[in-house]
């Protein structure tokens, strides 16, 4: 029922405020009746929006609306200051992989020569999981990851907000799934790291880090032949690329490493945060503790590095791989990936980055003035609005 009254295309909007203008009188009468609800809902909107991104232009606008006039705050004020306070809680990346979800909606790697698993292997990802719909509907499996071979895939799906990770032998559609019991959640950063752990004489497992804390461990094997060729994979989708197995949201820099990675090397991931897309090459690109950066830029790091797919370093639908050239030995051909018509860069700016163009935090100091003034109501009378302290 929801995919009913989703407005997909930007310009349907502008129709839409058309054919109010060719409602029935009595329908327009309700519509300039309720003007002051459609202006609140619109500012939640405004709120929504500018947590993604606010340029200069709009921090202008909601500046000057904040101005006092004849002695008083204006209408909603306290709305909008509301609206840069969800500003600042901004937690994830200025530039980032849009996935909407649809058919071809998705990164295709290209073929890989070569997957030493007896050193194990780690997925790390930035990712926010940003659904079309509130509902889950069975048989939609929004994948993370799909590495296939002809006669073997292995791959990350979410099953609501759970992740299931399975290990499929030959053609059949039969194979081994484990779920990870941690319920990612939606509409919010998460950094989510996947180590396969390599045991001789014991049991192969995989762990799960979700924010650099370990949240489970699952018994899994790798059965699949060194010698063959990954020619079938994707990130956002699997080989398929149907609606019900593609991603919606959007993700960070992803990094596949040769090796399996310890909780202190997954931690110190943590730390960089979502806005870290560069291949842990030079210390002085991070502002982290000494702790962290020992694990991070000792080049151990970057001569694990598989694929560093990083949304910066992408031209037009291509994603550059950033390894050292003698990394890139795991391709067969060129490491460099492909966005597919479903994903796209967005390059965002942060409210830090628009208030100093604007003149810095000086900016925001007459409004300190202001504080007792009282805020208009809608009837046209007066109340000093103490939420704005």
């Amino acid at each position: 029922m929801e995919h009913k009254f989703l407005i997909r295309e930007p310009t349907d909007i502008l129709s839409l405020v058309d054919l109010l203008k060719a409602c029935e009188p009595a329908s327009q009468h309700i519509i300039k009746a309720a003007v002051f609800l459609c202006l609140e809902l619109l500012i939640e909107l405004l709120s929504v929006l500018a947590s993604y991104s606010i340029e200069v232009r709009d921090m202008k606008c909601i500046l000057r609306a904040l101005q006092a006039r004849n002695g008083r705050w204006a209408r909603h004020s306290s709305k909008l200051l509301q609206v840069l306070q969800q500003v600042l809680r901004k937690d994830g990346p200025d530039v980032f992989f849009s996935f909407s979800g649809g058919n071809h909606n998705g990164i295709q790697i290209p073929p890989l020569n070569r997957w030493s698993s007896n050193a194990g292997w780690t997925f790390s990802v930035w990712v926010r999981m940003d659904p079309i719909n509130s509902g889950n509907f069975e048989g939609e499996t929004p994948h993370l990851f799909y590495f296939g071979t002809p006669n073997f895939n292995y791959a990350c799906y979410f099953v609501g907000n759970f992740l299931v990770l399975s290990a499929v032998k030959g053609k059949s559609s039969q194979g081994v799934q484990r779920c990870i019991k941690y319920e990612i959640q939606q509409r919010k950063w998460q950094h989510v790291v996947l180590v396969y752990v390599f045991s001789r004489w014991g049991r192969n497992e995989v762990q799960c880090y979700i924010d650099g804390q370990l949240v489970s461990t699952l018994d899994l094997n790798w059965p699949v032949n060194n010698s063959e060729h990954f020619d079938r994979c994707f990130i956002g989708c699997s080989a398929d690329v149907e609606h019900r197995n593609t991603f919606s949201g959007q993700m960070g820099a992803v990094y596949l490493f040769s090796e399996s990675l310890n909780l202190q090397q997954i931690n110190s991931l943590y730390c960089l945060g979502a806005g870290y897309q560069s291949c842990f090459k030079f210390r002085n690109e991070v502002d982290i503790p000494a702790g962290y950066v020992k694990y991070l830029f000792d080049g151990k790091l970057a001569s694990l590095l598989v694929f560093a797919y990083c949304p910066k370093n992408c031209d037009r639908q291509l994603c550059l791989n950033s390894i050292s050239r003698e990394n890139q030995c795991h391709f067969m051909h060129t490491p460099h990936a492909l966005m597919m018509e479903g994903v796209k860069v967005v390059t965002t700016h942060s409210i830090h980055s628009t208030l100093h163009s604007v003149g810095g935090a000086q900016m925001l100091l007459p409004l300190f003035n202001q504080l007792d003034l009282p805020q208009e109501r809608a009837c046209g009378s007066t109340f000093v609005d103490h939420s704005i302290w």
